[in-house]
C-alpha cells in the first residue's frame, strides 16, 4: 500500500513538473 501511495505522489510530482 505505501508503494502506491509513493507511486501516487511520484506520478502526481511528474505532472505537475509537466
Amino acid at each position: 500500500i505505501i508503494i502506491f501511495y509513493r507511486s501516487f505522489l511520484s506520478l502526481k510530482l511528474y505532472l505537475k513538473r509537466i
